[in-house]
């Protein structure tokens, strides 16, 4: 049982994990837009 419940955990975890490297890398894009727009 300990292990469904690590699995699960796990299942979980990566897509918020994947979330959240997408909300950063959008950020990036955003502010690399901002820059090049101001340049």
């Amino acid at each position: 049982m300990p292990r469904l419940v690590a699995l699960a955990g796990r299942i979980t975890a990566v897509p918020a994990l994947l979330g959240g490297i997408l909300r950063w890398a959008a950020i990036v894009a955003h502010e690399a837009g901002l820059s090049a727009e101001g340049a």
